[in-house]
């Protein structure tokens, strides 16, 4: 340390002790309480679900059931049956066609929801749907004239509705 003389001496630097960890012995520390927190969970929440699993009823591995009987039974314990759209993949979408041509569908299904279409169009489509004498041109409008051109260009949707007509 440099004096006012301009002499130099040599100072010890003392410093209190101190009970904090350096810093890369506290990240050291942080990263195993992590780790064994981890493990910790790994191991206890197995073994609580496994627990669980043992006091409620077992069941034995699914059936394989036919599709549409299985989807129609679907609706007398749902209010709301959830089903894809074919995009392009015809099995689906003759799938569906099979479906909603089934007449048990008609007895058991009030409304269908569709993703696409023109909302300016839905009185249109509607009186199309219940059986009144609509154009089909006119009908086509609810989903050639919109935004999503996917939808105006399926085959599938030009076949739906008149599918779902009464």
């Amino acid at each position: 340390m440099a004096s006012a003389a301009g002499k130099v001496s040599n100072t010890e630097i003392v410093r209190a002790p101190s009970t904090e960890l350096p810093k890369f012995l506290l990240a050291s520390r942080i990263r195993q309480l992590c780790c064994f927190v981890l493990l910790l969970l790994f191991t206890v929440i197995p073994a609580l679900s496994g627990a669980q699993s043992q006091t409620m009823a077992t069941h034995a591995d699914p059936i394989p059931e036919a599709a549409i009987p299985a989807i129609l039974a679907a609706f007398d314990k749902y209010e709301i049956v959830g089903l894809p759209q074919g995009h392009g993949m015809q099995d689906l979408g003759d799938f569906i066609f099979s479906l909603i041509r089934n007449p048990a569908f008609s007895e058991k299904v009030n409304d269908i929801e569709f993703e696409c279409g023109n909302s300016i169009y839905q009185p249109i489509l509607d009186r199309y749907i219940a059986g009144e004498d609509v154009q089909f041109t006119e009908v086509q409008k609810v989903w050639r004239k919109m935004g999503q051109p996917a939808c105006g260009a399926s085959a599938f949707v030009e076949q739906f509705f008149p599918s779902c007509a009464h």
